[in-house]
């Protein structure tokens, strides 16, 4: 999944974005090539 930024200065980039809840368990993971 290729995410194009035009404002930032390398608009090619990986991004790794994660969510946890309160216990503390992975339920939302995203993943930005």
């Amino acid at each position: 999944l290729k995410q194009y930024i035009p404002k930032k200065p390398k608009k090619w980039g990986i991004k790794v974005s994660a969510r946890t809840g309160v216990s503390g368990l992975l339920y939302d993971f995203c993943f930005y090539e």
